[in-house]
């Protein structure tokens, strides 16, 4: 008996694997960011098709839930994080490299 199961291919990039013979029926989509933001949308999905899980982002009591969840983390509100200035980078340096140069040439003429 073999233990090496026949091959298979991806569900995203239909690449072609040979999947663990413990684990065949589980391994769909492979380590790629493609792959793998296709096995979230896949499981997000599932996930809502549930009956139970239908309304779970609707209604006035999961507001309410939201809304308690917010009072009680305000640490996650975005008007409480500390604004940061973008970081100079190399283009932006040229930028201000070339409009010294230009002051400097206009003030000589």
């Amino acid at each position: 008996m073999s233990l090496r199961s026949k091959r298979r291919n991806y569900r995203c990039c239909s690449e072609f694997f040979f999947p663990d013979y413990r684990n065949q029926r589980h391994r769909c989509y492979c380590g790629k960011p493609i792959c793998r933001h296709a096995s979230k949308l896949a499981s997000q999905r599932r996930w809502l098709g549930e009956p139970a899980n239908r309304d779970y982002f609707r209604g006035r009591e999961n507001a309410r839930r939201a809304r308690e969840w917010r009072s009680a983390h305000r640490c996650f509100q975005a008007r409480d994080f500390p604004i940061k200035s973008p970081k100079e980078g190399p283009m932006d340096r040229q930028r201000l490299a070339y409009k010294k140069l230009l002051q400097l040439r206009t003030q000589k003429l």
